[in-house]
């Protein structure tokens, strides 16, 4: 995503729109539109918003909180007439209302005096360009291994090998987060960390410590530092991943709404002051009966509690909470004095989430929210993976449905043995024979094809590609009008990056022929009996859907009792053992062994327990199709 137009909207005496003026060139975004607003009535403003083509809008805080004309909430006008009508808002404000305007609905901050680094990368952010991580580890082996990994899932990674030379580049860019050791020479990580705290801009990124450091002092020691969180090495790159989406997510925007259930007022202030710190959205109530109505009405992601309370104690609220389905799911976090075993029993019983054991620090209480929020967070994730692969296995068995019969009974005109192993849920691989003209002209058509890519947009074309053919076959049989059909399709209703290999062959009984033609599909193998030689059934033609009006050519072959034909897909011969791949001359050696002194079955089978012999338990990483038909 490129932003073409910037729309900042500001008063007169603002200092920083000159700033923003200059800066944006450096990101492609020439002449942004500067809007004086004190020009603008309130209803001058509104229609002015609502006709606006701009698609980045920098907003400046300050002045319109100062602004009576826009109301008394500033938060639901910037929400209601600005936010609705404009696609990607960011406010500036001077770095002490820091926390004031991280309540408001904005995408993203950016504090005054503009800093180059902090502009470049919420505008970066706002692109939704490839999120930067900054890794400082000082041994090279792990950083590779964290760096290849990180970049796998779609990150651009920076790594240093000191928190010094991190430092360096922290005066040039700022990156999304900071991944770091703590035991380094020269500056370790709790004090590059503190130095981060020291700058208003760096002290905004997520910093997570990885260590093999495991003792209680080590890890307080690094909250107190200022890092967002800990984890322990041998690390496990699913929990590094896991807490890098979570707090990246949340970084520059308006976090989780929090309840606090709790009936002094000092008790609450103690709450809510480090939750507003860090961006949570933070509603309150002053016993157990509000509470429910309050969680009923706002649908919290978290809610506190304290155990003491009227009219309702903790217990009771959470009683409450966990029979209405409505509540049943929300996090609760129980903050008490009482932390007996019993007590425990009794909140596992009632499905409370964690405990904060009174007196508590501000850095427990935030890294008790966010466990219970990122536990939150991987149960949805995993709901929706389960959701997922079982839809995708719906559609595996549909897709395999509409297959034919992998070992039909054609009586004595042929014997066939297919086999269709998708890679993963859903296959790009289809084969297919169509048997129309098999009574009546003696004369039986086996198509075989591979879409480029995998997984779902492959296994949609698959299917769609397949019930063309069909429908084609139903014209004219001819494997030369029906590849060329197929690819004019293709060519008018798919993308340049997606393809399909396609092998079409019809078998002639009367004449003892077998005509073919092929899309990108060669290598196919027809195996003569009577000399005992493997034939090629090469054919010049593009892969189907990449040229229109492409001109392919047909090709025949005698054929006699005895024979066998072999189609197959590119998971055969690519099949892997590691760095080792099955390959060509592998599987061709195999067939001219056994080909003679074998049924179709018998080979089809012999050659599918060569395969899994050679790959062992490596993973699939191809679909593999094959078909063997005694002719």
């Amino acid at each position: 995503m490129t932003w073409r137009s910037m729309l900042v909207l500001s008063g007169s005496s603002s200092s920083v729109t000159t700033d923003i003026m200059m800066l944006s060139l450096t990101q492609g975004i020439a002449s942004p539109d500067i809007i004086n607003v004190d020009k603008l009535t309130k209803e001058e403003f509104i229609k002015f918003i609502e006709h606006a083509k701009s698609e980045l809008i920098l907003l400046d805080f300050e002045y319109f909180s100062s602004q009576d004309r826009f109301g008394d909430d500033i938060t639901k006008f910037i929400r209601d007439h600005i936010k609705a009508y404009l696609p990607y808002l960011i406010l500036f404000y001077p770095i002490i209302d820091e926390k004031k305007a991280m309540l408001l609905s904005a995408d993203n901050f950016l504090p005054t005096p503009i800093d180059t680094r902090m502009f470049n990368m919420v505008v970066r952010r706002s692109r939704k360009e490839k999120i930067n991580i900054l890794t400082v580890e000082d041994n090279l082996t792990l950083q590779l291994i964290l760096n290849k990994s990180l970049e796998k899932k779609g990150y651009e990674v920076k790594g240093l090998n000191s928190a010094l030379k991190a430092q360096d580049y922290l005066k040039k860019e700022i990156p999304d987060a900071i991944i770091s050791d703590i035991q380094m020479d020269g500056c370790d990580g709790f004090e590059f960390c503190e130095w981060l705290k020291k700058d208003p801009h760096l002290s905004r990124i997520p910093v997570l410590l990885v260590s093999s450091l495991t003792d209680a002092k080590s890890i307080k020691k690094a909250f107190e530092s200022g890092a967002t969180d800990y984890v322990t090495k041998p690390y496990d790159m699913n929990e590094i991943h896991q807490k890098l989406s979570y707090y990246i997510a949340r970084n520059g925007s308006q976090r989780e709404k929090i309840l606090v259930v709790e009936d002094t007022r000092m008790g609450l202030e103690l709450i809510r002051r480090p939750l507003e710190a860090e961006r949570f959205i933070v509603i309150t109530a002053k016993n157990g009966k509000e509470g429910i109505e309050r969680a009923i009405n706002e649908l919290p992601d978290v809610i506190t509690t304290d155990y003491n309370m009227p009219e309702m104690d903790g217990w009771d609220f959470c009683r409450a909470l966990k029979s209405d389905d409505r509540t049943s799911n929300i996090p609760v976090i129980m903050i008490t004095g009482k932390n007996s075993d019993l007590d425990k029993k009794i909140g596992r019983t009632l499905k409370i989430n964690d405990y904060l054991t009174k007196p508590f620090e501000a850095s427990n209480l935030l890294s008790t929210i966010n466990f219970t929020l990122m536990e939150k967070m991987a149960e949805k994730e995993k709901q929706a993976r389960e959701l997922l692969s079982h839809e995708l296995g719906v559609g595996r068995e549909i897709q395999k449905g509409l297959l034919p019969d992998f070992s039909p009974d054609f009586g004595k005109k042929l014997a066939l043995r297919a086999g269709w192993i998708p890679a993963k849920d859903l296959a790009g691989d289809f084969f297919d024979y169509l048997d129309g003209h098999l009574e009546s002209k003696n004369m039986f058509t086996v198509v075989i094809a591979d879409v480029s890519g995998k997984g779902l947009p492959s296994a949609l074309i698959a299917v769609a590609a397949q019930a063309c053919l069909r429908t084609i076959y139903r014209d004219n049989n001819s494997p030369l009008f029906m590849i060329e059909r197929l690819n004019d399709l293709l060519y008018e209703s798919t993308t340049d990056e997606m393809f399909l290999t396609c092998f079409i062959t019809t078998i002639d009984f009367n004449n003892k022929k077998l005509s073919y033609c092929s899309g990108g599909h060669n290598g196919m193998l027809l195996f003569k009996k009577s000399s005992d030689e493997l034939i090629d059934l090469d054919a010049t033609g593009l892969p189907c859907g990449m040229m229109e009006d492409h001109l392919f050519e047909m090709h025949e072959v005698n054929i006699e009792a005895g024979d066998k034909l072999i189609l197959y897909t590119d998971g055969v011969d690519e099949a892997r053992n590691g760095s080792n791949f099955y390959g060509r001359d592998r599987f061709l050696d195999f067939i001219k062994s056994n080909a003679s002194k074998m049924t179709c079955n018998e080979l089809h089978e012999a050659i599918e327990t060569d395969i899994y012999s050679f790959t062992k338990s490596y993973p699939q990483s191809d679909d593999i199709t094959l078909i063997v038909v005694d002719l």
